[in-house]
């Protein structure tokens, strides 16, 4: 649980050098928050890791296409390493709760964004060093879409 409000969330994010950097525009005319970042940005506010996950197109609407999400997730997988050393990280699949995805990807499932994010986090070739791990969290609901004896001989 994040002890802050929202409105010190809102100055911990707009005084971030870093986040400063990844800024790709400002005075959005949309209802919400007007500065729009790179995808993958991100910010570590206590135990948390906050970052730029979707794109809001003209109406407003989380939309993200294969390729945004492919280029979220190595940013993520090499933005992670730098911030969140040697510490454990615990994430969900992204993508598998209200996301909406477009080109065709629209009826993509949890098992294969988590084929996808293991494959990325692969091909980053981000080690974590001893202490820390990676998890990656299946929310009880989605469980039984994961083929997990699959993702294990993929691994073999």
């Amino acid at each position: 649980y994040c002890s802050y409000n929202i409105h010190e969330l809102d100055e911990i994010i707009s005084k971030n050098k870093k986040l400063k950097e990844n800024i790709k525009e400002i005075n959005v005319c949309r209802d919400g928050k007007s500065t729009r970042y790179s995808i993958g940005s991100m910010i570590v506010v206590e135990d948390f890791v906050l970052t730029a996950f979707s794109i809001f197109d003209e109406n407003n609407c989380a939309r993200l296409t294969i390729n945004d999400y492919l280029s979220f997730l190595m940013r993520f997988w090499n933005e992670i390493n730098s911030v969140y050393a040697q510490k454990k990280v615990v994430v969900p699949i992204f993508g598998s709760g209200i996301t909406r995805f477009t080109n065709g990807m629209e009826d993509i499932n949890e098992n294969e964004l988590l084929k996808i994010m293991i494959w990325t986090f692969k091909v980053s070739k981000i080690k974590f060093e001893y202490p820390a791990e990676l998890s990656i969290i299946i929310h009880p609901d989605k469980i039984d879409k994961i083929d997990i004896f699959s993702l294990k001989e993929e691994e073999e």
